[in-house]
């Protein structure tokens, strides 16, 4: 599904000019994200300790995290996750001085 969040010119014309490659692409990128959360995500329910967890890794100033970005570090080290997917530059020099492998896009 594409969603237009905020009000952009760009993103509506290339809605308006080209919706018929969106109609076809839209389908093929869910069936892939789908394919690839099967075959290599985990579904993780925070408890107490990962709660806890986050709240000291958001309390470390020269880290700049923010609180959804602490507790995503803190599943994955409590999964033991190999690594993790991140666009966040302060997410991302806190996820490797965690010790997790770290990939960006």
């Amino acid at each position: 599904m594409l969603v237009l969040v905020v009000d952009e010119p760009t993103s509506k014309g290339l809605l308006r000019s080209t919706p018929c490659a969106i109609g076809l692409l839209v389908p093929q990128a869910t069936a892939r994200v789908r394919e690839f959360a099967q075959k290599h995500c985990t579904i993780a329910v925070p408890g107490r300790q990962e709660f806890r967890r986050a709240a000291d890794l958001a309390s470390n100033d020269a880290w700049k995290l923010r609180a959804g970005d602490a507790l995503h570090l803190a599943i994955a080290g409590s999964l033991n996750a190999q690594g993790i997917l991140c666009l966040d530059e302060a997410m991302i020099e806190s996820a490797k001085s965690l010790g997790l492998r770290v990939v960006t896009v």
